[in-house]
């Protein structure tokens, strides 16, 4: 049974459940923690929590992350609550006054369920970030999150709108750490851009530059996103989308899109985002100085900005003319 949650009451509390009977189980919600928590709090800083559960300094946490684990354990086993496997196969359950869910309603809780788990981890981050436990910050999970320029999906989505982004964004990472290696960092400097991202206090120059770091980010992502994640390698081999199947599921309606509408996305994304990083580079080119973002100043990816007019404005008569 989990530490975490190991009695109904708790679980209550989290998801609204009515309990049938007395002997009504909970769902594994160790496995929940192993494949949903611990990749996001570390395997130090889990453990701790679980050794000192009762700990007032962890009251906190302990609901944030009672709050992840409550609804995606019961996603994981929404299928075996549903129906029972016995000896003789799978049988549904179904009493004289109640029956099963249909398909609509079944799909619809569990796109509930993951909804609101992936909410409570974007919550648990954003904890987790403001609090900055040692064991956290120590761990691999957090060096992982932490090289990117984005920590959540609400973050993400200032700068380009995605449907149910605290759930999309955590399959976007290794496009937005992609972006960030050859795009970014080859603009600016990969020293520079990590001292901007990690400025706690950043001044208020910096902060017009980590702005447009973010957008050029956050269009160049969709655009890789679009190259790399059209095609999905599964167990079975590559395969795509081509529709959303069963009329009645939670997304129907979703489909994959046409290629000329993909290909005027993946235009606009770069172009957006060429624009951004351009401007980027132009403002850092103007506006460091010795005293003044001095790590970029300093680097060779600094050129000091030209001071030439040009022929047009040379030209230019009364009137514009």
């Amino acid at each position: 049974m989990s530490v975490l949650i190991n009695d109904k009451e708790t679980a209550r509390q989290f998801v609204r459940i009515n309990f049938i009977n007395d002997v009504s189980s909970l769902p594994d919600f160790d496995l929940a923690a192993a494949r949903y928590l611990i990749p996001i709090t570390g395997q130090d800083l889990y453990d701790d929590l679980v050794a000192n559960i009762t700990e007032a300094g962890y009251a906190d946490l302990l609901k944030l992350c009672r709050a992840v684990i409550a609804p995606l354990g019961y996603m994981m086993e929404l299928a075996t609550i549903q129906t029972q496997l016995t000896d003789a196969g799978l049988r549904s359950i179904s009493t004289e006054h109640s029956q099963a869910a249909h398909r609509w309603e079944y799909n619809e809780v569990k796109n509930h369920l993951e909804d609101k788990g992936a909410y409570a981890i974007e919550a648990l981050l954003k904890y987790l970030f403001e609090l900055s436990y040692a064991l956290w910050t120590d761990s691999d999970e957090y060096k992982d999150i932490n090289r990117l320029i984005f920590k959540t999906g609400i973050d993400f989505q200032k700068y380009f709108f995605i449907r149910h982004p605290h759930r999309v964004f955590w399959s976007l990472k290794p496009q937005v750490m992609e972006v960030q290696d050859f795009y970014i960092n080859t603009t600016i400097g990969e020293e520079f851009f990590l001292s901007l991202k990690n400025n706690a206090t950043p001044s208020a120059k910096e902060k017009v530059a980590i702005e447009l770091i973010k957008k050029a980010t956050a269009h160049f992502t969709i655009a890789t996103a679009i190259e790399k994640r059209s095609v999905e390698l599964t167990e079975n081999g590559f395969s795509v989308m081509l529709s959303a199947g069963n009329s009645d599921s939670a997304n129907a309606g979703d489909a994959e899109q046409r290629d000329p509408q993909m290909d005027l996305l993946y235009k606009s994304c770069t172009r957006t985002g060429d624009a951004y990083l351009l401007q980027l580079k132009e403002y850092l080119d103007k506006e460091a100085k010795a005293d003044v973002m001095e790590g970029y100043f300093s680097s060779d990816y600094y050129s000091a900005p030209t001071t030439t007019v040009s022929d047009r404005n040379k030209c230019r008569k009364i009137f514009g003319l």
